[in-house]
């Protein structure tokens, strides 16, 4: 209910749209941690330089899977604790894709079960975004 400055009274309905989803959080700091653990090790942490360049790399990557049909909704500049929610299959494909890269540019090789998982992850959010129904075509 809603009162105008006259006194009358409007009685609006609201309707909110709410939309399940599975999605979870994780920061960019724990894609980064685990996407470097060839690098560092199951044990340690990654130097603040691996950091950096990581989240330099991870920044660049999801903005180029945007502009190609991959948008994750991650709002730019990523920082190391921004939280980046999207749904488990896609943040398994964002991890294992970052890993590939990591490890490519400090010259380690990638099991060939990662780079299957990096495939079938960034296969996964672009199939995601494709429209369950045809667009329909609009006259004016």
């Amino acid at each position: 209910i809603a009162y105008t400055t006259d006194g009358e009274t409007l009685n609006e309905t609201v309707y909110l749209p709410i939309v399940a989803t599975t999605a979870t959080g994780e920061t960019v700091q724990q894609i980064i941690n685990f996407a470097l653990r060839p690098i560092t090790g199951l044990n340690d942490s990654a130097e603040t330089v691996e950091s950096n360049d990581a989240l330099e790399w991870l920044n660049d990557m999801l903005a180029e899977w945007g502009v190609t049909g991959a948008d994750v909704g991650a709002t730019f500049p990523l920082a190391l604790a921004t939280v980046v929610y999207a749904p488990r299959e896609w943040m398994r494909g964002i991890k294992a894709n970052l890993r590939v890269y990591v490890a490519e540019q400090y010259g380690r090789q990638v099991a060939p079960a990662t780079i299957a998982a990096a495939q079938r992850g960034l296969q996964t959010i672009k199939w995601s975004q494709i429209p369950s129904e045809p667009a329909q075509a609009e006259y004016f």
